[in-house]
Parts: structure tokens; sequence; C-alpha cells
């Protein structure tokens, strides 16, 4: 194939027209297939770079974006004002299509606490249960595995950032 400049300058000028959640929606919509590959037939689908908070992360020309919103965005169309891309399956590394709905803060605060956490906390026991597994020297990752919470969670917690009332 021959590069064809005129058409690449073209394409550039079209790129460039778009707003930063339209690159990043083109952006994902280019690199779906490559996404969907190895993903499980049920399951979550999981995605390699996380935020702090366990958010699958897909950068697009420099900027991050969490890939359950984008996921969401691109098949089942706009956001209302106030709404959220939540997630069903309570992973917040998870995209896949059917495993998130719209919903706003409360939705989400209800979900929380249909998953085991009061106010928003973590149960005291979850966080016991993290506080040894720190004290015993697995890294962030191992913890939340065993403890089903986010490695960020496990951060804050380890950092003293959260849950300072429970003792290790």
């Amino acid at each position: 194939m021959h590069f064809n400049s005129k058409r690449f300058a073209e394409l550039k000028e079209e790129i460039n027209s778009l707003s930063p959640l339209e690159k990043a929606l083109a952006y994902f919509e280019a690199k779906l297939p490559d996404l969907i590959q190895d993903q499980p037939v049920g399951g979550c689908w999981d995605y390699h770079r996380k935020d702090p908070d366990g958010y699958g992360l897909l950068s697009v020309f420099g900027k991050s974006y969490r890939l359950h919103r984008l996921s969401y965005l691109h098949f089942n169309g706009p956001l209302k004002d106030g709404q959220w891309a939540l997630h069903r399956c309570n992973n917040p590394n998870c995209w896949r299509p059917d495993h998130l709905y719209a919903g706003n803060g409360a939705d989400n605060a209800a979900d929380r606490i249909a998953a085991g956490a009061v106010r928003g906390k973590l149960p005291d026991e979850t966080v016991f249960l993290i506080k040894r597994l720190i004290r015993d020297g697995l890294s962030n990752k191992k913890v939340a595995e065993q403890a089903g919470v986010s490695p960020g969670c496990v951060s804050h917690i380890r950092l003293g950032k959260r849950r300072k009332d429970i003792a290790a």
C-alpha cells in the first residue's frame, strides 16, 4: 500500500476536529477487536492497566479514560446528566457491556450497601482481614484478591488514608 499524504492530512484534520471524548470513543472502537480478544465467554472482562481504585484505564492521545465508561458509551449511547456507568458485577475493572448500566450516585451507594459495605465503608471484618494480610507481608494485589476489594482500596488502608478506626 502506498502512503497517501493527502488522505493522511484529511484524516488528521478530521481527527483534530473531534472533542476529546469523541476521539477516545473512536480510538476505543478501532481498538475493540484487540480488547475483546482473549476475554472470557462468561464473567468479567478485565483490563491490564488500572487506576489506584481498580478501574481499567485506556490512554488516548495522552489522556486516560475509564474503560468501563467508554464501553458503556460505545454500546449504549450517551449518559443523561447526573448518570454514571455502574457495574452490576461490582468489579471496577470490568468493562463488559452487559455488566454495565446507567445509574446515579444513589444507585451506586445502594450497590455498595448490597455488596456488604455500610455507609460506603468496608465491613469491619473485611478491614481486619486486609490489615492481617498486609501484616503478613502480602502485596496489595494479593490482599485485594483475597479480600474482594480493589488494590487501590488496599493501598489506602496500608497508607492509613482509610479505616484508621480499625486497629491492625
